[in-house]
């Protein structure tokens, strides 16, 4: 048997959930691991591959060294996490993720990108497209967006529509230069896309929607949502989605596109 193939991810924490969600699910660092692992699960690879998830704070200022992509360990994958907070805020810390960002898929371009939901949101602003508050208001729970051809092809799935768990009240209003679209809905015109490679790989998938679910539980403890809104945002959340399956498999085919079986090490989390 060929020799395991170890596969390096860069988490980019971009909030803390609140005590309660901590409490029950762990940090955003576990909670990704967990939905690696079940999307992993729902694979059928062939191969082995370990990997291991490194957390950088984002949301305090720590960012990973330029030895993180050139170095003798480099990344082998970068995922953007969700947040409470909006990407079009002017902080410090999210104009340093911009401008992260940008700088990475300019000069580390072998390096596959994965966004979710704020994620999502500033790699849009990262290749020069823009977030704003939706009019239309929040889009909640588990809700079909409407796939395109290229969104078939991502999700590998003979389907019109794709269910997905939602949490946001901001948007993309219009795809950013050199992205294709891969689904949208009624509320939300961009509620996925990819950058290809010159060579038709693709380098960046981002999904507005929040395939890691327990994101109703930190809205609700919070405060950011009311009561009624969280009665008909659990009743939705309550429906089969495609987080694990469809979308955490396309997730891990940019991410590793050769056929695999995963082998899980322990994660780390880095700090200044």
């Amino acid at each position: 048997m060929a020799a395991a193939r170890k596969l390096r991810l860069g988490l980019f924490i971009c909030d803390l959930p609140v005590p309660a969600v901590v409490e029950k699910y762990g940090t955003y660092l576990d909670i990704y691991k967990a939905w690696l692992e079940n999307s992993l699960n729902a694979t059928d690879r062939a191969t082995t591959i370990e990997f291991r998830l490194d957390g950088y704070n984002f949301y305090k200022g720590q960012l990973p060294s330029m030895e993180e992509y050139d170095g003798d360990d480099p990344f082998d994958g970068v995922i953007v996490t969700g947040s409470a907070a909006s990407a079009y805020e002017d902080e410090k810390w999210i104009r340093l993720l911009v401008d992260h960002l940008s700088m990475i898929i300019k000069q580390a371009p072998h390096i596959p990108i994965i966004g979710i939901c704020f994620g999502h949101q500033i790699v849009a602003r990262s290749m020069g497209g823009r977030c704003v508050r939706n009019e239309k208001g929040w889009e909640i729970g588990t809700t079909p967006v409407q796939l395109t051809e290229a969104g078939k092809q991502v999700f590998g799935a003979d389907l019109s529509t794709l269910d997905i768990q939602q949490m946001h009240r901001d948007h993309i209003p219009t795809l950013p230069p050199n992205m294709e679209l891969l689904a949208s809905s009624p509320i939300a015109p961009v509620q996925g896309m990819i950058s290809r490679h010159p060579s038709g790989g693709i380098h960046i998938l981002t999904v507005q929607g929040h395939p890691v679910s327990k994101i109703i539980d930190a809205r609700e403890a919070s405060g950011v949502l009311d009561a009624e809104t969280v009665k008909e945002a659990r009743i939705k959340a309550a429906k089969r989605d495609d987080g694990v399956g469809l979308i955490g498999k396309a997730c891990w085919q940019v991410l590793a596109p050769a056929d695999s079986v995963i082998i899980l090490v322990a994660p780390q989390i880095w700090s200044a």
